[in-house]
């Protein structure tokens, strides 16, 4: 009887032997993916306790799958790719730095682009006053030009031709 005590897992230890979560375990158990010796006791603090075999088999079940589903192994990452993960997540947070600058800059030619308009209304504005006494000094000069045309007696007299 011993032996068999020694044999049984509980879910933690299913759990550490497959590599997945005492979730994904008690999940594969309910959907009887995964054989428990033991039904679930409230009582019991690991739930479902499974035979070392049945797990070991389940685990040794060709690809790693069982059933379709996929069973996912701890691996170690070497040092290289460590690496290149840090460099590119400097390089990132360099481009992050980046995108903060241009937004930044962005903004300030909103803001120039802005004032820019204000000065060009106010340019377009004097502009126009500038055309208005333009014309009216055309006006004038027509005039100036249209009265020294005028004979010297309607000068004199006031009117022109036929006005007496």
């Amino acid at each position: 009887m011993t032996g068999e005590v020694e044999d049984l897992l509980t879910t933690v230890e299913a759990a550490r032997l497959l590599g997945v979560s005492t979730r994904e375990v008690r999940r594969k158990a309910q959907d009887g993916t995964l054989p428990a010796a033991a039904e679930p006791n409230r009582a019991a603090k690991h739930g479902y306790l499974f035979r070392r075999k049945d797990v070991e088999a389940y685990l040794a079940g060709g690809d790693g799958t069982s059933a379709g589903r996929s069973i996912v192994r701890p691996t170690t990452v070497p040092p290289e790719v460590l690496q290149v993960f840090a460099d590119h997540t400097t390089e990132l947070a360099g481009f992050k730095g980046e995108q903060a600058a241009l937004r930044e800059a962005t903004r300030d030619n909103t803001r120039t682009q802005a004032e820019g308009n204000a000065v060009t209304a106010d340019l377009i504005a004097t502009i126009r006053d500038q055309a208005a006494q333009i014309a009216a000094l055309t006006e004038e000069l027509r005039e100036e030009r249209a009265e020294r045309k005028r004979p010297w007696w309607a000068k004199i007299f006031g009117g022109h031709r036929g006005d007496v």
